[in-house]
C-alpha cells in the first residue's frame, strides 16, 4: 500500500509539473525543444541517442549517428548500446553514465516510465524506499556501498561522493613521503597504492595480505614475499617494541631498503639502487656502510650487487645462483613460476623460455605471454543476474549490446545461472526469500521461462556439465536433503549425490548468516575430468574441495588461508580454480594438478558473490558496491587495473559466459554409449581420464541381484513425498502432450489440489513395467503376468477338449439311432474332427510349453526377454561403443535438446575444426569391477 501510494504522488507530481511546464520555455544552450514553440523541453545531450523522448519524436529526426544502435537500443557517447528501458532506471548502465544523466531535471521522459513501465517503476520506488541497512553508506545515486569502501582512494559511488571530503590516513602519508626520496627513474614504476594490512608485490599490481608474508607459501609472482623473511637479524628490540616492524616488512616485501629510525620518527624505505652510491640516503647513513664495497673481492659468475649488508652476486634473466653463492646455472623458469609467466602454457629453453597458446587462440606478438582468440570474441556474451532479471552485455575486448534476455517477475529471484551453449538455454535457481522451501530450477529458452523442478527448499547455487548433459545445484536449510544433487537436464530424474551437515540449535553468525550451518558459497564443474569443485564453510571452518561427479573421491584442494570465501570459476584450459575472499578482499587461483596458488586481483575486491574467467579476463558480481566488475589476468610483471562495468542499485548475483569456445567439447561422449535409463555421469576412473557411470535417482534402491535401479512402492513414495522436488506440473504437462513424458505406454495422470488445480502429474505404467516414468521393465510383474497367461490357456484347453468330448457324443448318438442313414456323415465328421484335433494340438503346443516352464517340467535353455523390450540392467562402461548408434535411452533424453521449443545458433556452435581438449576415454574392461558386458555396473554410491 505503502509504494502505491508513493506511486499515485508521483504520478500527480508528475501530472502537475506537466501542466507548469507550459509556461516554461527552452533553453536553448542545454535543452532541446519538442514542439518548436519552446513549451516541451528535453535535455538536449538527449538529442539522437536513439530514444525518442519527445512524444513526436523530433528529438530523434535528421540524425548523423555516430554509433549505429538495433532499435529499441539507446546509444552511449562512449559507444555501448543499451536497452532503451534501461534509461533513468538508476543503475548506470553506459560506461560513461550517459543513460542516467539529466534523469532529475526530466519530467517527460519520467512520464515515459510511469506510462509504459509501470513495473519497473514499482521496483524504482521500492528501491529508493529502501534505505541502506547500518553500516552500509548510501550514495546521492541511491547506491548502497560497504562503510570501508569509504575514503579508501577509489570511487565506488557513481557520484564518487564516497570519495569526497576525505583525509589522507597515516600509512598513506608515510608512503607518499617514502617515495619523495626516490630517484627520477624510481618514480616512474607503477606501483599499486595498497591499503593498511597489505604489501605490495614488486613489479605488480597486486597486494597482498600481511599475514600471508613469510607463511611458507610463495604468493607473489616472483615470490619476493617469502624472501629475505630473517629481518630479524637486523633488527632491535626497539623496532619491535615501536611497532615499525610493519613498516619494515612492507620495505622488505617491495625489495627496498629500511634506514634505520631516528629520533623517534618513523623508518624510511628507500630503492636498492640508490644504496652503496656513495651519496647518503637514509639520516644516519647506513645506506653507506663498510660492506659497500665488498664486490671488489667477491667471484661472481654473472654480476655481482653491493648493498649496506654486504655483497651477493646476481644472474642474468634465465638462470639463478647455484648453492655456492657465485655460479649460475640454467633455470626451469616454467618448473618454477611457469604458471605466472604465460597466458596458457610455458616451454622451457635454454637461458629462456617460450609461452604457446591452447587450439583458437593466438600469442600476443607485443608481449609474447597473453593469448587472445584467433577469430576474436565479437559473438560472445556475459550474463548477470539482478534478481527480477537476466541481462546480457558484450565480453571484454568486444562490441555488443546491453539487453534484457530473461525476466523473472513472479517466481522469485535468480539468485545463480549457467549457460548451455549447445542448446542455447539458460539455467537459473530462483529462490524465494519469504518462502525458501518453495525453491526452484528453471530453465530459460527464448524469453521462455520453465520451470524443472519445484519444491527444490533452500537452492543457492548450480552449474551446469555440458558433456554429461546434468545440472548440479546446492541446497541448504531448510532442505531436508542438505547438499549437492545432480538432475538430468530434463529434469525428470534427479539424486541427492553429497550430504551437508546439520547445524547445531546455538551458533554464531558472520555477515548476518550462521556459522555453523552449511553453507556452500560456491559451485563449478569440470566435466572434461569428471569432477565437481565447490566452497564448503561449515561452523566457521571454510575449505575449497572437490569429488567425481558421482560424490565418490571426496578431497580437500585449499584449506588454509580461507576467511570469508565467496564466488567460484574454472579456467578450462589451464585447470584452475578461481575464487574470491570477501573478508581479505582478493581473488586467488589453485592449480588443480599443482596445488599452485597465487593471488590474481587484490584492488576493487570487496564481496564477490559470484565469478566468471574466460580469455584473460576475470569478471565477478560484487555486493560490497553493488557493480559487476572484470581484471585483465595479468602474465609476467604486467599491470592491470580493475574497471567497473555497471553498477546496480541492487545486488547482482550469478554470472555465466556464452561463448562458443568457453564450453569445450570431448572427442567422446561416455554417456553417449552406456545405456542408462536414468542419470548418467562423468567420473574420472584414471588421472585425467573420464568414464561414464549409472547412477539410480532419490528414492530408488539399487539391486545387487538384478543390477538395476528399483522404484519405492506406493508406501514408500507417500513416505518421502513431502522430502523431494518433482517436475513441475507445467512442464510435465508439456512431456505428456509431446509424448516424451511417460515411457512404454504408460498414461499421465493429473493429479488435483483441494482447489480443483492440477498441482503434479504423474505417471500409471501398463504391466510389467514401473518406475516413475514407466521407465523400467520389471521381470517380476513380468512373471506374474505369464502365470496369468498360463492359467488363462489352461482353461481354454480344458474348454475345447469339452467341446471335442460333446461332439463325439453327439455323433456317437446319431450313429447308434440312423446308422444307415449318417454313415456318409460319419466318414466326413472323422475327417472334421481329425482336422480339428491336429489344430487344437498345434494351437495349445506353445501353452502346453509355457505351463510346463512355470512348474519347471523339462528341460533347455533359459526363457529370452520379450521381444520388443529391452532390460534395465546397466553397465558403468561399454566397451563396444566405437561406430554405434544412440542407445534407446539416449535417444529418449535427445527429445529435451531437440524439442520443438530449442534451436541453435550458427554463430555460437562454431568450434574450430584444429581445437583440442582434454580426451575423455573410458574405462578399461581390466579396471571394471564387474567383467562382461551388457550390465551397468554400480559402484559404491553411498553418500559423503
Amino acid at each position: 500500500m505503502r509504494l502505491l501510494i508513493l506511486a499515485l504522488f508521483a504520478f500527480s507530481t508528475v501530472n502537475g509539473l506537466i501542466i507548469n511546464n507550459t509556461n516554461k520555455t527552452c533553453d536553448a544552450h542545454s535543452e532541446f525543444d519538442c514542439n518548436g514553440d519552446g513549451k516541451k523541453c528535453v535535455p538536449l545531450d538527449w538529442k539522437c541517442d536513439h530514444v525518442e523522448d519527445c512524444e513526436n519524436g523530433r528529438d530523434e529526426r535528421n540524425c548523423n549517428y555516430i554509433h549505429e544502435c538495433p532499435p529499441g537500443l539507446m546509444a552511449c557517447g562512449s559507444g555501448e548500446c543499451v536497452a532503451h528501458e534501461f534509461k533513468c532506471d538508476g543503475d548506470q548502465d553506459c560506461s560513461d553514465g550517459a543513460d542516467e544523466r539529466h534523469c532529475q531535471e526530466s519530467e517527460s521522459h519520467f512520464i515515459n516510465m510511469l506510462q509504459v513501465r509501470h513495473h519497473a517503476m514499482i521496483e524504482h520506488f521500492r528501491r529508493f524506499e529502501d534505505r541502506c541497512d547500518s553500516p552500509r553508506f548510501k550514495c546521492k545515486s541511491g547506491q548502497c556501498i560497504s562503510r570501508d569502501l569509504v575514503c579508501d582512494d577509489s570511487e565506488d559511488c557513481l557520484d564518487g561522493d564516497d570519495e569526497a571530503g576525505c583525509f589522507i590516513p597515516h600509512h598513506q602519508m608515510f608512503f607518499s613521503l617514502s617515495n619523495a626520496s626516490k630517484p627520477e627513474e624510481d618514480k616512474k614504476e607503477k606501483e599499486p597504492h595498497c591499503q593498511s594490512g597489505y604489501i605490495a608485490c614488486p613489479d605488480s599490481s597486486i597486494c597482498l595480505p600481511t599475514i600471508f608474508m613469510c607463511d611458507g607459501e610463495e604468493d607473489c609472482e616472483d615470490g619476493s614475499d617469502e624472501k629475505n623473511c630473517n629481518i630479524d637479524d637486523h633488527l632491535d628490540e626497539e623496532d619491535f617494541m615501536t611497532g615499525n616492524i610493519e613498516i619494515i616488512q612492507n620495505c622488505t616485501a617491495q625489495g627496498k631498503f629500511h634506514c634505520q629510525a631516528v629520533d623517534g620518527q618513523l623508518p624510511t624505505c628507500i630503492p636498492m639502487n640508490a644504496t652503496c652510491n656513495g651519496i647518503r640516503e637514509c639520516p644516519n647513513g647506513d645506506d653507506e656502510s663498510m660492506k659497500c664495497s665488498e664486490c671488489s673481492t667477491k667471484h661472481c659468475d654473472h654480476s655481482c650487487l653491493n648493498s649496506p649488508h654486504g655483497a651477493r652476486c646476481v644472474c642474468q634473466e634465465g638462470y639463478k645462483l647455484d648453492s655456492d653463492g657465485l655460479t649460475c646455472v640454467d633455470e626451469d623458469e616454467c618448473a618454477i613460476s611457469g604458471h605466472n609467466l604465460c597466458a596458457h602454457f610455458c616451454e622451457d629453453r635454454i637461458g629462456k623460455y617460450v609461452c604457446r597458446c591452447d587450439s583458437g587462440y593466438t600469442l600476443d606478438a607485443e608481449d609474447g605471454h597473453t593469448c587472445r582468440l584467433t577469430r576474436g570474441s565479437h559473438d560472445g556474451r556475459l550474463l548477470v543476474s539482478i534478481g527480477s532479471e537476466i541481462r546480457q552485455m558484450a565480453l571484454q575486448d568486444a562490441q555488443g549490446t546491453y539487453t534484457t534476455v530473461q525476466r523473472v517477475s513472479g517466481h522469485g529471484a535468480s539468485k545463480s545461472i549457467d549457460y548451455l551453449q549447445k542448446i542455447d538455454k539458460i539455467f537459473m535457481a530462483i529462490a524465494h526469500q519469504n518462502e525458501p522451501q518453495d525453491g526452484e530450477l528453471a530453465v530459460a529458452d527464448k524469453g521462455v521461462l520453465r520451470v524443472l523442478r519445484e519444491k527444490v527448499a533452500g537452492i543457492g547455487h548450480i552449474a551446469v556439465d555440458w558433456i554429461g548433459n546434468n545440472v548440479f545445484f546446492t541446497q541448504k536449510a531448510p532442505a531436508k536433503h542438505i547438499g549437492i544433487t545432480v538432475c538430468r537436464i530434463d529434469g525428470l530424474f534427479c539424486r541427492w549425490i553429497l550430504q551437508g551437515r546439520e547445524a547445531p540449535q546455538t551458533s554464531s553468525t558472520l555477515f548476518g548468516v550462521s556459522t555453523a550451518q552449511q553453507n556452500y558459497r560456491g559451485l563449478a564443474v569440470h566435466p572434461l575430468r569428471g569432477l565437481l569443485v565447490w566452497i564448503d564453510s561449515f561452523m566457521g571452518h571454510n575449505k575449497i574441495m572437490a569429488a567425481n561427479m558421482d560424490g565418490t573421491d571426496v578431497r580437500v584442494i585449499v584449506e588454509n588461508k580461507l576467511e570469508y570465501p565467496s564466488g567460484l570459476a574454472i579456467d578450462y584450459i589451464r585447470h584452475d580454480v578461481y575464487f574470491g575472499d570477501v573478508e581479505m578482499k582478493i581473488i586467488e587461483r589453485v592449480n588443480l594438478d599443482s596445488k599452485h596458488r597465487s593471488v590474481v586481483v587484490s584492488q576493487g575486491v570487496h564481496h564477490p558473490f559470484d565469478l566468471a574467467v574466460f580469455n584473460g579476463f576475470v569478471y565477478w558480481s560484487d555486493w560490497g558496491s553493488e557493480s559487476l566488475k572484470a581484471h585483465q589476468i595479468a602474465h609476467h610483471h604486467d599491470h592491470s587495473t580493475t574497471q567497473t562495468l555497471h553498477s546496480y542499485n541492487r545486488f547482482p548475483y550469478g554470472l555465466a559466459v556464452n561463448h562458443s569456445m568457453y564450453q569445450p567439447q570431448s572427442t567422446s561422449n561416455p554417456c553417449q554409449f552406456l545405456n542408462c535409463p536414468w542419470i548418467c555421469v562423468i567420473v574420472e576412473s584414471q588421472p585425467n581420464i573420464a568414464s561414464a557411470k549409472c547412477i539410480c535417482p532419490d528414492a530408488y534402491k539399487h539391486s545387487i541381484l538384478d543390477n538395476t535401479c528399483v522404484p519405492p512402492n506406493e508406501q514408500e513414495r507417500m513416505e518421502i513425498a513431502g522430502n523431494l522436488s518433482h517436475v513441475s506440473a507445467a512442464l510435465m504437462a508439456e512431456y505428456c502432450d509431446a509424448g516424451v513424458a511417460c515411457k512404454n505406454g504408460g498414461k499421465c495422470e493429473h493429479l488435483k489440489n483441494e482447489h480443483g488445480r492440477v498441482h503434479q502429474i504423474q505417471c500409471q505404467c501398463p504391466e510389467p513395467f514401473d518406475g516413475e516414468f514407466c521407465e523400467r521393465f520389471n521381470p517380476e510383474l513380468d512373471k506374474l503376468l505369464r502365470e496369468r497367461e498360463a492359467t488363462g490357456a489352461l482353461w481354454a484347453l480344458v474348454l475345447i477338449a469339452l467341446l471335442i468330448v460333446a461332439f463325439v457324443a453327439i455323433v456317437l448318438y446319431l450313429v447308434c439311432v440312423q446308422r444307415e442313414a449318417t454313415l456318409d456323415a460319419i466318414t466326413c465328421a472323422r475327417i472334421r474332427v481329425d482336422n480339428m484335433a491336429r489344430s487344437a494340438e498345434s494351437a495349445a503346443g506353445p501353452i502346453v510349453n509355457k505351463v510346463k516352464n512355470i512348474a519347471g517340467i523339462g528341460g533347455g535353455a533359459e526363457k529370452s526377454p520379450r521381444a520388443g523390450i529391452y532390460q534395465t540392467n546397466v553397465n558403468f562402461v561399454d566397451e563396444t561403443h566405437q561406430d554405434q548408434q544412440l542407445p534407446r535411452g539416449d535417444q529418449q533424453r535427445q527429445l529435451f535438446m531437440d524439442s520443438p521449443s530449442s534451436f541453435r545458433n550458427p554463430i555460437y556452435d562454431e568450434v574450430p575444426a584444429t581445437a583440442t581438449y582434454t580426451q575423455i576415454g573410458t574405462e578399461s574392461s581390466g579396471a571394471s569391477p564387474i567383467s562382461g558386458s551388457g550390465v551397468i555396473r554400480f559402484n559404491s554410491d553411498g553418500l559423503f
